[in-house]
Order: C-alpha cells, then structure tokens, then sequence
C-alpha cells in the first residue's frame, strides 16, 4: 500500500438485479484472478477508479456476499505481481486491515444483487467476515444495524 494513500469512500455503482462481478453499466470487468463457475475474484473499474471485488462467503451457495474495494494504481501493480497463493491471500486481508471503506453487496444466485450498503467505519480485519456471515443468513438489514450504519 502506498503510505500516504488517504481512502475515500468508493463510489462504485452497484445496482440491483446485476451480477456482482458485473455491478452496474458503469462498471466494467477488467480481470479475473479467481473463478469458481463464476468470477470469485477480480479487477473492476468504472470511469474515474479501479476497485477489487471478492465474493467472501457463499461461493457454493444460493446465497453470496460481495465486497468492494476501491484501489489505487500502486495496489493494482503490486495485486498483478503476485505469484504465491500466500501473497495473494495476504493482499486481500490487508484491504480490510487498512481501514478502508467498502461496499458490500449481497447477491442471489438467479436475481443478482437484492441489496448493497457501504461500511464507512468500525471495523478493522477479519472481524468483518462473522458478522457479514451471520447477516447473510438473515439479509443485509441486519448487518446494517450490526454495523451501525445506514442502508
């Protein structure tokens, strides 16, 4: 990560109905760097920023849930660098451990994206992983309040 990076919050459009690794018009697929039938884990970017999207919970499942990242062009040269399965998995914690705002987004199989939010603050690292799974099994509304923030 670029130390003097500041993170804003990302502005990436996800709109309901769309596939999560295809979010809205605006977006556009640029990469995939895991795929499990579908695209688990890649690039994406819209007009004016690049974000990394991964589906951390419900591969398999009817269910999943999506995060996004917005990232800056350092990341992207140092996400493409990678070659161990370690390196890669390192990367994609530390967008969590940095602070970063995010979008989440949770998506059904043959509807796409039913609901989205953007976590602004409160939490740090892996922390985040149990409470979007419990609030999977009941929808996003309760991650919301879990999180305390606004849908």
């Amino acid at each position: 990560m670029n130390q003097m990076t500041k993170w804003y919050v990302p502005n990436i459009v996800l709109k309901e109905g769309f596939r999560p690794w295809e979010p809205s018009p605006e977006a556009r697929l640029i990469e995939v760097l895991d795929r499990y039938n579908v695209p688990q884990i890649g690039i994406l970017e819209d007009a004016a920023h690049s974000y990394v999207f991964q589906c951390v919970e419900g591969q398999v499942g009817e269910w999943s849930l999506w995060t996004y990242h917005q990232v800056d062009s350092y990341d992207l040269m140092v996400l493409r660098d990678l070659k161990e399965q370690k390196d890669f998995d390192a990367f994609l914690t530390r967008l969590f451990e940095d602070d970063r705002p995010f979008a989440a987004a949770v998506s059904h199989r043959d509807e796409g994206i039913v609901q989205h939010i953007l976590v602004t603050e409160g939490l740090r690292g892996r922390e985040v992983f149990p409470a979007v799974a419990a609030a999977l099994r009941q929808g996003i509304a309760p991650l919301a309040e879990q999180l305390g923030v606004a849908i």
